[in-house]
């Protein structure tokens, strides 16, 4: 029975590999590069479709090759399961570039915040009596640290 269901689901499941590989493909040609400026929303919607369609393309890929272990037909889907899983590695990498963009945006978010209540404080006059009491552990949660709070203070660097 097994043997018949695989036979049975192989075209079908070369079909599914085939058009998961096409969407990975197209996704990975409508992603943001690094040279595009695009709003964190735009990079986060187009890093959580590559990860369905990656997930998709894990799932045809694995009910491809079970089918193909159990009718013991490895090489004839082989140009499918190659080039799915080269275009799986080639969004992979994608996702990575997507993940690094979001990450130095939130990275500059959290600094401009840092920065942000460094100045309220000094426009409220209270940084003197905040200096004598903040803790680095208090720097960190407002996304900041000692060095760049000398920084601001002392160099008037732009942290």
């Amino acid at each position: 029975p097994a043997v018949k269901q695989a036979r049975h689901n192989l075209p079908r499941f070369q079909q599914l590999a085939r058009q998961a590989r096409s969407k990975l493909h197209r996704l990975i040609q409508q992603s943001t590069t690094t040279k595009q400026k695009v709003q964190p929303d735009a990079l986060e919607r187009q890093l959580w479709e590559l990860h369905g369609a990656m997930g998709l393309a894990q799932l045809s890929l694995k009910r491809l090759v079970t089918a193909l272990e159990i009718l013991d037909l490895e090489q004839e889907a082989y140009s499918e399961i190659r080039q799915l899983n080269l275009t799986f590695h080639d969004a992979a990498n994608r996702q990575s570039e997507l993940d690094a963009i979001l990450e130095v945006g939130r990275k500059r978010d959290t600094l401009r915040g840092f920065k942000k209540s460094v100045a309220a404080e000094i426009e409220r006059g209270t940084l003197a009596e905040w200096i004598k009491t903040v803790q680095k552990s208090d720097l960190v949660n407002h996304g900041g640290e000692v060095n760049r709070l000398y920084q601001l203070l002392v160099e008037d660097k732009k942290a």
